[in-house]
């Protein structure tokens, strides 16, 4: 009797432990009848699982031992007590030696732990080589037995894994002599190749607003009350889900070519170079949250737990059991043009994804219009003078990991503009004597003046890469002695933000960068073509000459500087032309020829951004002067001007006097007249007053001559002459 209830006892443990093992397996986040196990998409959001667990990697976690296991095993690496711990990107065991145990190269073990990401059902060979030994286990299974005290060998060992993600663990130790660690994988169809970091994690889950939802269980994995069915989506291309999945492998078939082909949405990232947009709280990079542009007031509630605040969330009942309710993934946004577009209006982009603004509010935003200011001089003319430099940021230190990924963001050395990118020279200016061991970033802005494809090459020893927009055109990274690299990227005609980043660990150093396309043959690249970051800003005004109506602060508009007419602004509004300018679809003024703007002087500085005295005013004005025929008079102005022209007035024009009699004076201040004759009573006089360099002047007020005739008396045959007052 005894044995007959053992044996029910055990068939009821085990029916128990079945059930319990079908829940885990056949858990449905989000209620569509699809296990997790097999969903490619478990929030019902349209973004592939794999896609929302992306941007996690590139790091795993390591724990530092400054001692060597017990037995010549890894098993018997400790589990507390470490040195030190943290994340890194590398399985150099030198690297992170030096870094965290500098000079103690003997003795140590280290315990790396992670999630690896699988995007094939396969068959994977993972390898370490190691000295001395390693082991690697996927998802607690050892996959990779190279353990023991020993030279440099490698082992390896094969799992079958499919689709999703496992933890990773590499153990390492060493005893003493020389120490390696390399870990490599390959499967029927990657040939074998050292484990990338792009698809480790240190992460268990990732969870970009830090609310203990995985994305791939988020709706709303910012946080900024857009959901990310429609931030992952185009605004005016915008598809709502159709809540059918025919193949139920999970993924609504509005997000599918095709029922089964599984492609989900194809994410949108407004800004290149940032996140996606479902995971940027930034999505244009305009320093404007994505929570306020969109005109969300959130309650900071998340009642059912599905990531969407309760402002947002048309569903946010918990269903039965507590679940979160993904059954509206889109929330209460289901047109999302209906969001906020009042910064410009000529853009139909809502303002959330819209960082262009219509500065001169032409109907054209600024990131289209050739000229913002409409003063009929093209922006790119108006950048001229801040030409042939650019930004550095200079640190006295080599970047973890040997890569230029990790150069700081902040504590530089020292700060500033450079027109060359030799490293030796920044090195010895901002740091003499220090020659090893520096990072640099070099940032600014580059002018392409022809659509064209350019392939930019980096030179450099040790590691470096460039940037175009943000996209990453040439990786020459790593710790190496002189190599070039290069890449090519198609750019139209404008302006770009371009980054290069230079590290140097030891040694020699070096950097050169060149470019090329279909016109150019490969040259240095050109610091002419080179911009600071920031705007430029002749005056300082805080006002960049793109939408500054007289960059230089002269008083006079850029307009007629840059023409050198005073007629090109006829109405003193500073835009070219009177009234209201009719505009061309590029935003330039029709009419203006945008010719090269004047420089009078030939000093390769254009009169417009040329300061030559500042604001001209007229203190004290000239004034009337009654005098006598045959006798002297003077006009004078007290001004901050310096070149000066008197007129008179011919009774039709205003006509320039010269230093010919009786005038004297007459490019100066003061206007002197001698002998005056009967011919110049009653005219009318005036001075232009200007200063050296610019077209714009300021009249003064107008003055008149006026002579008084003699009488004549008689008396006894005496004749007098008086003049008449």
């Amino acid at each position: 009797m005894i044995e007959n209830k053992t044996f029910l006892v055990c068939i009821l443990f085990f029916i128990l432990l079945a059930v319990g093992m079908q829940d885990v397996y056949a858990q449905d986040n989000d209620g569509d009848s699809v296990p997790d196990s097999t969903d490619i998409d478990d929030d019902n959001d349209g973004i592939l699982d794999i896609n929302e667990d992306n941007g996690c990697n590139g790091d795993i976690s390591y724990e530092f031992y400054d001692l060597s296991p017990s037995g010549n095993t890894v098993d018997n690496i400790p589990t507390s007590g470490a040195l030190a711990t943290g994340v890194i990107n590398t399985f150099d065991v030198d690297f992170l030696q030096n870094l965290v145990d500098p000079g103690d190269t003997n003795d140590f073990s280290i315990r790396y732990t992670g999630t690896i990401f699988i995007d094939t059902n396969d068959t994977y060979t993972f390898f370490t080589s190691s000295d001395d030994g390693s082991k690697l286990f996927i998802d607690g299974i050892e996959v990779v037995d190279n353990d023991g005290a020993h030279g440099v060998r490698e082992r390896s060992g094969s799992i079958f894994l499919t689709t999703g993600f496992y933890s990773i663990e590499v153990l390492f130790f060493e005893r003493g002599g020389g120490e390696f660690l390399s870990v490599e994988y390959e499967s029927t169809s990657i040939s074998k190749t050292s484990l990338p970091f792009t698809i480790i994690s240190s992460n268990t889950v990732c969870d970009f607003d830090g609310d203990t939802i995985p994305n791939r269980l988020d709706l709303d994995s910012d946080n900024d009350g857009i959901s990310d069915n429609v931030e992952a989506q185009s605004t005016l291309t915008y598809l709502p889900p159709s809540n059918i999945d025919s193949d139920l492998n999970g993924l609504d078939d509005a997000y599918e070519v095709s029922p089964g082909s599984g492609e989900g949405i194809s994410l949108v990232n407004t800004r290149a170079g940032t996140n996606f947009d479902f995971s940027n709280l930034d999505s244009d990079s305009d320093g404007l949250s994505d929570e306020i542009e969109a005109g969300h007031t959130l309650l900071n509630i998340d009642s059912d737990v599905d990531g969407l605040d309760d402002a947002i969330d048309t569903t946010n009942t918990p269903l039965p059991g507590g679940l979160p309710d993904y059954s509206d993934p889109n929330g209460t946004i289901n047109n999302p043009s209906s969001l906020p577009n009042i910064q410009n209006i000529s853009n139909p982009e809502v303002d959330y994804r819209d960082n262009s603004i219509d500065s001169d509010n032409d109907g054209i935003s600024d990131d289209v219009d050739v000229d913002d200011d409409n003063d009929g001089i093209l922006d790119t003319n108006e950048f001229i003078g801040c030409v042939g430099e650019v930004n550095y940021e200079f640190y006295d230190l080599s970047p973890s990991g040997n890569t230029v990924d990790n150069i700081p963001t902040s504590g530089a050395l020292a700060t500033g503009l450079i027109n060359t990118f030799d490293v030796d020279f920044l090195q010895n200016l901002v740091d003499p004597g220090d020659t090893d061991n520096f990072s640099i970033r070099y940032t600014g802005i580059i002018l392409i003046d022809t659509d064209d494809t350019y392939t930019f090459f980096t030179s450099s020893d040790d590691g470096s890469k460039l940037f175009i927009d943000g996209i990453e055109v040439v990786d020459n990274d790593g710790a190496h002695g002189v190599r070039e690299r290069s890449g090519s990227i198609f750019l139209t005609t404008g302006f770009y933000s371009i980054e290069v980043l230079f590290f140097e660990r030891g040694g020699g150093e070096f950097l050169s960068v060149e470019y090329e396309s279909t016109s150019i043959s490969k040259t240095s690249l050109p610091f002419t073509i080179l911009y600071p970051t920031s705007e430029c800003d002749s005056d300082g005004d805080l006002i960049p000459n793109r939408l500054d109506l007289d960059s230089d602060n002269d008083g006079c508009n850029d307009s007629n500087e840059a023409y050198g007419l005073l007629s090109v602004d006829s109405d003193g509004d500073g835009i070219f032309g009177t009234g209201t300018p009719s505009i061309n679809p590029d935003g330039s003024v029709v009419g203006a020829p945008y010719t090269i703007p004047v420089d009078s002087n030939s000093n390769s500085i254009a009169d417009f951004i040329e300061f030559s005295g500042g604001v001209i005013t007229i203190s004290s004005q000239p004034v009337d002067v009654i005098t006598c025929l045959g006798c002297s008079a003077s006009f004078s102005v007290t001004t901050t001007g310096n070149t000066f022209q008197w007129q008179f007035f011919d009774g039709t024009d205003w006509v320039n006097l010269t230093n010919t009699a009786p005038y004297s004076g007459t490019d100066t201040n003061t206007l002197a007249i001698t002998n005056a004759d009967a011919g110049l009573n009653g005219l009318r006089y005036r001075v232009i007053v200007s200063n050296g360099g610019t077209i714009c002047a300021v009249l003064s007020e107008e003055v008149t001559l006026t002579l008084r005739v003699t009488s004549v008396i008689t008396n006894r045959r005496i004749t007098k002459r008086i003049n008449r007052n």
